[in-house]
């Protein structure tokens, strides 16, 4: 049976300064990952960005179509695919400074980040990311349900705390919907930290938020990606996709460094 492709989703959280350099972040990124036909690869910029970056992938696109005609490959290579960072669940409305998944529609968003802990930090609440959830899932888009502790004790009550959060963030998402959501796990004290978590342990949460969603859904044929977050950069990046089972990162500052972050999906690429 042939692996399943892993997820490389980069966060480019309020970075980069201008479009100038976010359109040449992407632009290298696309031609770093031109070539890589076993993973999928995820941008999700700041909101302004997006169009900008929207009218690369459609100039990407009619390239691509024109080498397919030419001759035959036996792994067509993904484009990039955008993703948001968050989304307001009102398709319209008066909600001043938010953003609507009417409006990321638009610009070809296909992954919308829910739940991340900086949003959880500002104040959103397991109902609210439950809420945006069940509104992502409903406007079609793939949707990254960030979940991760603030702490690790040594009595292991974190596992309760990630069980709570999956629970509070899956309520009324049915079975049906299980195949466009991918969950994040990214401990909250790894996040900008020197070291990631280590492999056995990513291992361990991966096992444990697997047999979670088997309790509440009742069925093995879970396809569901669980991806790691959390100071993932290239040296450690094979480790955690290997030894800590894996399907996918989502990364952070590295994201921004378009040769670290085409090194990390090229790792991923040979491992899928």
């Amino acid at each position: 049976m042939a692996q399943k492709k892993k997820f490389i989703i980069g966060n480019w959280k309020m970075n980069p300064e201008s479009t100038r350099l976010a359109t040449g972040i992407f632009k290298s990124i696309q031609k770093g990952t031109a070539d890589l036909s076993k993973i999928h690869t995820v941008i999700c910029p700041p909101y302004v960005y997006l169009e900008a970056l929207a009218r690369l992938q459609t100039s990407t696109k009619g390239t691509q179509k024109k080498q397919k005609g030419k001759k035959k490959v036996a792994a067509q290579p993904e484009p990039v695919v955008l993703g948001a960072q968050n989304l307001n669940p009102e398709p319209l409305g008066a909600r001043t400074g938010e953003i609507s998944g009417e409006f990321l529609k638009q610009f070809n968003v296909k992954y919308v980040i829910i739940g991340h802990s900086e949003r959880r930090d500002l104040g959103e609440t397991d109902a609210v990311v439950n809420t945006k959830i069940l509104a992502a899932l409903g406007w079609k888009f793939k949707t990254i349900l960030c979940i991760g502790e603030k702490v690790r004790d040594d009595d292991g009550h974190y596992f309760a705390f990630i069980k709570n959060q999956l629970e509070q963030a899956l309520m009324g998402v049915k079975k049906e919907q299980l195949s466009s959501l991918v969950i994040a796990y990214e401990p909250v004290w790894t996040i900008g930290a020197t070291a990631a978590m280590t492999p056995p342990l990513v291992h361990e949460m991966t096992i444990f938020i697997r047999k979670t969603l088997f309790d509440m859904y009742k069925t093995r044929t879970l396809s569901t990606p669980i991806l790691y977050g959390g100071s993932v950069d290239p040296s450690n990046a094979q480790e955690i996709l290997q030894q800590g089972s894996a399907d996918g990162l989502l990364i952070g500052r590295q994201s921004l460094d378009p040769a670290g972050f085409v090194s990390i999906a090229t790792i991923a690429n040979t491992l899928s």
